[in-house]
Parts: structure tokens; C-alpha cells; sequence
């Protein structure tokens, strides 16, 4: 089964479209198990696609960014990753934040329900705002640092390719 959310438009990422992909998913995927959040931002960030927030007072915030060019697959697709953060929370799932049982949690979702939830934001691309923040904030750091930067980038693009590649191979 395929999971479609009605009325997406990738032009605006907003906190009630948010809200309505997690209580679709958290119907279609996960039972309506999972507790919802107190609140759903817009964030700005063009390193992060989505992140959850849990505060002192046990509120949880689910933060979608709306610096990167979704298609209704990958938007979904990232809301999802987002949820497997919260069941990973709600059930006290052993392991590290993207470790064996998440990315157990992960594949099952991605063979049941046919979505594409991946370990990171890398390969989504940003939207054209997103490349303008990108641009400012690199012209602003000093060369020496846009250089490691760079190298940085070029390790974490390897270790990503391989982190897929054995998520697929393995469960």
C-alpha cells in the first residue's frame, strides 16, 4: 500500500500540512500509536530536513524545514523518518538514534508501505531558497573553512552511500 497525502504542495511546507502527514501516516503506518506532538514548526535549516524536539516539560515539536524542494514522496518520506524518532522515544527502543532498530524500523516501513525514508537529508535538494541561505552563509566563512567544508563534505557523501548501501543489504 502506497501512502499519498492529499492536497501537498511543494511550494509551501507549512505547520497544518505537517500536522496532516503525521496524523495520516501515524494512522496508515503506525496504528494511531504513536503520541501525537505538541507542536509542528516550519524550521529554516538547510542542513536538516526534519528533526524532532523534546523540551524539559516533555513537549515534543516536530520541525520539518521548508529549505529543501519536496516532491509529496520525500516530504512524506521525511515526516516518516521523523515518526520512527518518536516510536523510538515513546517504545525506549535500544540503540543509537540511527542504529540497529531504527533502521530495522526504518526498512519495515519502506517494504510495507512502499516509502523512501532514508538515514539523512542528503540527496534531497534544496529549494531556491534553500540555495540562496546556502550561498550567503558561505560567503560569510573565512576560505580555510569553506575548504574543510568541503572535504567534509566529500567523506560524509562516502560514508553515507556505504551506511545505505549496508542498511538495504542487511535487513
Amino acid at each position: 500500500t502506497s501512502i499519498s497525502i492529499n492536497t501537498f504542495n511543494t511550494a509551501k511546507v507549512s505547520e497544518e500540512l505537517i500536522e496532516k502527514a503525521f496524523d495520516e501516516l501515524n494512522r496508515k503506518c503506525f496504528g494511531s500509536e504513536l503520541r501525537k506532538p505538541n507542536f509542528f514548526k516550519v524550521s529554516h535549516s538547510i542542513k536538516r530536513a526534519g528533526s524532532v524536539d523534546f523540551n524539559y516539560k516533555k513537549q515534543m515539536t516536530l520541525n520539518i524545514s521548508d529549505m529543501f524542494a519536496f516532491d509529496e514522496e520525500t516530504f512524506t518520506a521525511v515526516v516518516a523518518h521523523e515518526m520512527i524518532h518518536v516510536l523510538q522515544s515513546q517504545s525506549h527502543a535500544p540503540g543509537s538514534t540511527h542504529g540497529r532498530w531504527f533502521k530495522k524500523t526504518m526498512s519495515d516501513l519502506n517494504r510495507k508501505y512502499h516509502l523512501n525514508i532514508r538515514l539523512s537529508a542528503m540527496g534531497i535538494p534544496l529549494s531556491p531558497k534553500g540555495i540562496n541561505k546556502r550561498k550567503k552563509e558561505r560567503a560569510s566563512t573565512p576560505a580555510f573553512m569553506r575548504c574543510l567544508d568541503d572535504v567534509c563534505s566529500f567523506f560524509l557523501r562516502i560514508t553515507f552511500c556505504v551506511r545505505e548501501t549496508t542498511a538495504r543489504l542487511l535487513y
